[in-house]
C-alpha cells in the first residue's frame, strides 16, 4: 500500500494513528458502545499492528473499510474522510503511551472508543483544529524513541 509521496506502509509491525477530518457533527454506532457524537472537526485513533502483515495490513483494512465490523474504528468508515497516517515501526505496543499523550493534548475524546482490550480511556481523540504529528512527539510529552513518519494522503491506491 503505497500513501502520498511515495511512502509505503511497511509489513513489519509497528504503532499507528490514522488522523480522520469530520466536516460536519455526526452520530455513529459503534457496536456495543452504542451511539456516539463525532462533533466536527479532527479526530485521531491510536492503534497497533503487531500480527501477520504489520502495520500494511492494519491499516490497510481500516482505509479500505471492513466489509463487517470488527473493531470500534470500523463503525467510522465511510462518516469520516481519512487525512493522514502517523506510524513507527516496532514491536512495542506504544498505542497505550500516545493515549495518554493525547488525551493530554485533545480537546476531547470518547470513552471506552477502541481500548476494551486495555486500561487506556479511549483510542480516539478529537482536535477542533488540524493536528500534526507533535501532538504525539511534542507539546507536554517528548521521547526521542517515538518517532512518527508523516504522510498527507489525498488519495489512496491499494
Amino acid at each position: 500500500m503505497w500513501l502520498a509521496g511515495g511512502v509505503e506502509l511497511p509489513r513489519t509491525p509497528g504503532t499507528y494513528a490514522i488522523v480522520f477530518r469530520n466536516p460536519r457533527t455526526c452520530e455513529v454506532t459503534a457496536g456495543a458502545l452504542g451511539r456516539i457524537r463525532l462533533a466536527r472537526g479532527y479526530w485521531v485513533y491510536v492503534g497497533s499492528a503487531l500480527g501477520p502483515g504489520g502495520l500494511r495490513a492494519r491499516v490497510g483494512r481500516h482505509l479500505r473499510g471492513p466489509a463487517r465490523p470488527r473493531w470500534h474504528v470500523d463503525y467510522l468508515h465511510g462518516k469520516l474522510r481519512v487525512v493522514e497516517v502517523w506510524f513507527r515501526t516496532g514491536p512495542a505496543r506504544l498505542e497505550h503511551r500516545w493515549a495518554r499523550v493525547l488525551t493530554g493534548e485533545a480537546d476531547g475524546w470518547v470513552l471506552g472508543f477502541g481500548c476494551s482490550d486495555c486500561g487506556c480511556g479511549s483510542h480516539l481523540f478529537y482536535f477542533a483544529r488540524r493536528p500534526g504529528p507533535g501532538a504525539v512527539l511534542g507539546g507536554r510529552f517528548s521521547e526521542k524513541k517515538i518517532v512518527a513518519l508523516y504522510c498527507q494522503i489525498p488519495q489512496i491506491s491499494l
